[in-house]
């Protein structure tokens, strides 16, 4: 059956319907790995189904349609922008298992 494994680069290029132009260790392979690590924290993986594959490639797409963006930032006047990692989702999403302490 296909798709029963987690997505590889190639499988992400494929899945846009386009050519990989970039390099091993870029930005391309950041997102899978975020992606993979994500969902093996929130899902079980075993056995790896189609709809997991196609969950990952589109958290990866996910994190690199969100690269350029700014999220999290507030006007603070005459302070200028400042941004809030928790007004961010996806850095609220990267971060939230590994946050330390908390506020009351």
């Amino acid at each position: 059956m296909p798709h029963t494994a987690p997505p590889t680069r190639a499988d992400l290029f494929a899945w846009w319907g386009s050519s990989d132009d970039g390099e091993p260790g870029d930005v391309f392979d950041l997102a899978l790995e975020v992606a993979l690590r994500l969902q093996s924290q929130r899902c079980e993986v075993g056995p790896y189904t189609p709809e997991l594959h196609a969950a990952a490639l589109r958290r990866a797409a996910r994190f690199l349609a969100a690269k350029g963006l700014t999220l999290g930032a507030s006007d603070a006047g005459d302070f200028g922008t400042v941004m809030i990692p928790v007004w961010d989702a996806e850095i609220e999403n990267y971060e939230r298992n590994h946050r330390i302490g908390g506020f009351a």
